[in-house]
């Protein structure tokens, strides 16, 4: 198809053989010093080289290496286009000021279009680009992992799209996840693409944002994580001490690649220490642990209290997971500065403390409303 329509090109241009290429115009005709630009060059007698074997009819070629530089920096991705004008694109960390420009054919006949291309300083973007518009083009639900549909637009000081702006903008969400960490090559002040965000987010937004300060921001969106699959013991103390509240216990959601993730609604969690062992929310094991992971949460973070030395075994359990379990050390509590009376009365307080949260983790979980 491509061959076909070179063709076709070189028949319609077949009188202007005898000239070189005559560049007229460049678009956008300017851009930033610090991306690149992709631009459209426009001009006449943009044919290629063709060269006819008329005995062997498949030996004949079309050369289209179109080369084009902007003083002397040469453009990168040089395209012969059907329509006959040249797509190319303008590296970053070209000189800031006016640029000629030179076209190359492949038959090494060169033209010129002087004063063609400007590079602007970082705070002459402004003349170009006074803010964007960030729009999710697909249909919520979104989920993390997943391609979202963006289009992002670059805005003048009048609202109109700035059809010169042919460069890219930096992107970041809430989430702090979203890849790519840059949109573009802009064509003609708009890019439409896809990104992705990699964490679960009741409210998120994506931004838009370039060198000079200018930016948009999307409407906000929901964010379904990814689904869980697993629950996992995420860290544990190395070792417990009997007759003492734990460091935190963390047990975490994995999706089915075994990655972090959370869910979207609250999720009740069964966790079991054993017998004598009891749960807490907080470091001073003083407020029984409720096992519920809010909606867009990761997991629990909890702490244990156990009378007995020896292997504390832990396992969590949910509906549609696979269950976690570890097993952690717990050291016998210590005598030193302890009567046999403290020891008497520090072993009821613990026992009492175990017994109370060991009745709440033990009673049935009631459904969200009822009393």
């Amino acid at each position: 198809m491509r061959r076909t329509a070179l063709l076709a090109l070189v028949a319609g241009l077949a009188c202007e053989t005898g000239v070189g290429p005559r560049p007229t115009a460049i678009a956008p005709d300017h851009g930033p010093d610090d991306v690149p630009v992709r631009v459209i060059i426009r001009g006449s007698a943009f044919q290629p080289r063709v060269e006819t074997d008329f005995d062997h009819a498949g030996s004949s070629s079309v050369d289209a290496r179109f080369t084009a530089r902007l003083g002397s920096v040469f453009l990168r991705d040089v395209e012969l286009a059907p329509d006959g004008t040249l797509a190319a694109t303008v590296p970053a960390d070209l000189p800031v000021g006016v640029h000629d420009l030179t076209v190359a054919r492949p038959d090494g006949r060169e033209g010129s279009l002087g004063a063609a291309y400007r590079v602007l300083a970082p705070g002459e973007l402004g003349a170009v680009v006074a803010s964007y518009r960030v729009e999710l083009t697909g249909k919520p639900p979104f989920q993390a992992f997943q391609p979202l549909p963006v289009t992002i637009t670059a805005l003048d000081a009048r609202g109109d799209v700035a059809t010169d702006f042919g460069g890219a903008v930096g992107l970041e969400d809430g989430t702090g996840t979203v890849v790519p960490a840059r949109a573009g090559l802009f064509e003609r002040g708009c890019w439409t693409g896809t990104v992705e965000i990699r964490q679960g987010a009741a409210t998120d937004a994506l931004v838009a944002s370039d060198a000079s300060g200018h930016r948009g921001t999307s409407p906000g969106f929901a964010v379904l994580p990814s689904a869980a699959a697993a629950l996992a013991f995420a860290s544990t103390p190395g070792q417990l001490t009997a007759g003492a509240c734990s460091g935190a216990i963390e047990l975490g959601l994995l999706d089915a690649f075994g990655g972090a993730t959370a869910v979207a609604a609250p999720l009740g969690i069964s966790v079991d220490a054993g017998p004598d062992a009891a749960l807490y929310s907080d470091d001073a094991c003083t407020v029984a642990l409720e096992p519920m992971v809010a909606a867009y949460g990761g997991g629990l973070t909890f702490h244990v209290l156990t009378p007995n030395a020896g292997e504390l075994a832990l396992r969590a359990t949910a509906p549609g997971l696979e269950e976690a379990q570890a097993a952690i050390a717990v050291a016998p509590a210590l005598a030193a500065g302890l009567s046999s009376g403290g020891d008497a009365g520090s072993s009821a307080a613990v026992a009492a403390r175990s017994g109370l949260a060991s009745a709440s983790r033990d009673a049935p979980m009631k459904p969200a409303g009822e009393q």
